[in-house]
């Protein structure tokens, strides 16, 4: 099973990172993402971004190396270029602390605007959250990985 896995369900794209991802692991994945994005945007005018970072925080804390952190970095500000104000992205996180750091990159960037990062007491309480904040009721690809979590 690839550490990056990614699914397009309707107008929502989602994906998850299971583990810390190498340099061209990132690249490979930024590619795909922006990709199904543009499709959907292309084919359905909105999108609904759902992603399950949570999995990288279950080791404990997630550091990305400066060139990791630029990549990421680049996928914002591609974000901020191409999503309007009818588009939202839903973040699962796994620490408190990864959601109050990507809180303030959004910020930074002026993402907040249709960018939310969740991390509440349970996995299942913040899926909800996140579910809620999309206005979606399931998504295969997180449920899935959900039940095997379990």
């Amino acid at each position: 099973m690839s550490n990056f896995q990614i699914q397009i369900t309707g107008n929502v794209v989602s994906w998850v990172i299971l583990n810390q991802l190498n340099i061209s692991e990132v690249a490979e994945s930024i590619d795909s993402i922006k990709t199904a994005v543009s499709e959907v945007k292309k084919t359905r005018g909105t999108v609904k971004i759902l992603v399950d970072n949570s999995f990288m925080a279950e080791d404990g804390a997630v550091v990305f190396t400066p060139e990791i952190a630029e990549k990421w970095s680049e996928l914002q500000s591609w974000f901020v270029k191409h999503l309007g104000d009818y588009d939202k992205i839903g973040v699962i996180q796994g620490k408190i602390l990864l959601k109050m750091q990507m809180t303030r990159l959004g910020k930074e960037i002026g993402l907040n605007k249709i960018e939310r990062h969740f991390c509440e007491k349970t996995y299942g309480e913040t899926k909800s959250m996140v579910y809620e904040y999309l206005g979606i009721s399931s998504n295969q690809l997180i449920d899935q990985l959900a039940l095997a979590r379990s």
